[in-house]
């Protein structure tokens, strides 16, 4: 009788430690069912870890999971640096880790690529490099104003939409002098296929879904020219309310710094964690203050 007592105050305490689950949210940066079937090991891996459950939602737009803050839905989130900027600016956040990949950088970049046709039209052989890279393309692009479709990822996208904004406006390139359409595609992988199958001949993507789609062999590097990449940009962080305790934000923290690789979800170049913090992220406010004057 004393033994099955202990083993319900247990079980009691169990549930009351696992009560409430953590909602954990996702920009739709790929295919949705890509995400959900491949943070399994992830989700059960953190679960363990801090004793609570968590509940992971996807979302459609990177606009979504800004709103999802504002409106108390989840509490931490894999966003965009971009998106984590724009949320702050509404909501108290703050980054706890950066995603490395197995070179260990911090940082990626912003790549515009166009099918073989046009990077034949514009003479461009290898990438253009940050702002001056760009001054080029708009001197090249001079000679087919309007000849083209341009596609950006999303308007919350850091590396699809924020960054080649920031260096076509710093250098007088604008879209929609210099391009017949402006569209938006949603996902960077979407950005990708597009160009790959000759729907959009331009567009800007995240270096990380461009070089996961060659692994992939949905696109190769002579269907989807690189023409221009920006100088590096802090990686997306996960990001966390305040309002949440600090003892369980530094546990969430340590348990994700000390995630074996074979657990990070099953698509990406992500093999590991390291600490991040609100001044890693300045040159992406600077971006957005930047914008807005413009």
């Amino acid at each position: 009788m004393l033994k099955a007592s202990i083993l319900l105050v247990l079980f009691i305490t169990a549930l009351a430690a696992k009560e409430g689950c953590l909602r954990y949210g996702i920009i739709p940066y790929t295919d949705v069912n890509r995400i959900s079937q491949g943070y399994k090991e992830w989700e059960s891996y953190l679960e363990k870890k801090i004793n609570r459950c968590i509940d992971i939602k996807i979302e459609n737009t990177y606009e979504g999971i800004i709103e999802s803050f504002v409106h108390d839905k989840i509490d931490f989130a894999f966003v965009g640096p971009f998106s984590y900027i724009l949320t702050k600016k509404m909501v108290a956040v703050e980054p706890i880790v950066i995603g490395l990949t197995s070179d260990k950088l911090a940082t990626y970049r912003s790549l515009l690529v166009s099918t073989p046709q046009v990077a034949k039209e514009l003479g461009i052989k290898s990438p253009l490099k940050g702002e001056k890279g760009m001054y080029k393309l708009k001197e090249k692009l001079l000679k087919h104003k309007k000849a083209w479709m341009l596609s950006f990822t999303d308007e919350s996208s850091t590396s699809g939409y924020a960054v080649p904004n920031y260096y076509m406006k710093k250098t007088g390139l604008d879209p929609d002098d210099y391009f017949k359409k402006i569209t938006f595609v949603g996902t960077h992988d979407a950005a990708q296929l597009v160009v790959a199958h000759n729907i959009i001949p331009m567009a800007f993507s995240a270096q990380m879904l461009y070089n996961q789609l060659l692994k992939d062999k949905l696109i190769t590097k002579q269907s989807n020219i690189v023409l221009w990449e920006s100088d590096d940009i802090p990686k997306a962080p996960i990001i966390i309310k305040k309002d949440i305790p600090e003892k369980l934000r530094k546990d969430i923290q340590k348990a994700l710094l000390q995630l074996p690789e074979e657990k990070f979800p099953k698509f990406g170049k992500t093999v590991g964690y390291a600490k991040t913090n609100e001044a890693q992220y300045k040159i992406i406010e600077q971006i957005n203050e930047y914008l807005k004057t413009k």
